[in-house]
């Protein structure tokens, strides 16, 4: 595991990754890398994703909470947490579909962030900003029935 810190990975290796073509770092992974280090690395880079998704899943109810069920940020990761296995396909939907709409939008950014449409990716941001909120926030909302606690009720 070693091998992969950043301290031990050779200059060239960083120069490529930052500034050179793709063709460029796969000819030197697969000169300088074994198979069983490109393995290890694969399934550290899979690992990561799949952290990063469990991570999501897991906090998608957290600010619901907060607003609707607690104020104490204990109580409401705990009641996020069960509200994520009661709901699991759901919240699995819902961190499936905001994946796939933000990759969308990341694709958008890098094809018009660099000229005069630079407006359309941020817009399209703001946009997935909100409905991922408004989509968080109601299905909360419908699925535990508490819209009048903790004055939610008082904010319209």
């Amino acid at each position: 595991m070693k091998v992969f810190f950043a301290e031990n990975l050779p200059q060239e290796f960083i120069k490529i990754v930052n500034f050179g073509t793709q063709a460029e770092i796969t000819q030197y992974l697969q000169n300088n890398f074994s198979d069983s280090q490109l393995k290890i690395m694969l399934l550290l880079l899979f690992g990561g994703f799949c952290v990063y998704f469990l991570f999501n899943i897991f906090v998608l109810w957290f600010a619901p909470a907060i607003f609707y069920y607690s104020k104490n940020p204990i109580k409401a990761i705990y009641h996020a947490v069960i509200f994520t296995f009661k709901n699991f396909k759901s919240s699995l939907l819902i961190v499936f579909v905001m994946f796939v709409l933000n990759l969308l939008i990341s694709f958008t950014n890098v094809f018009l962030g660099n000229n005069f449409l630079a407006f359309i990716p941020m817009l399209l941001t703001f946009l997935y900003i909100m409905y991922y909120v408004i989509t968080v926030f109601l299905y909360y909302e419908s699925k535990t029935q508490n819209s009048g606690n903790n004055g939610a009720e008082c904010i319209g």
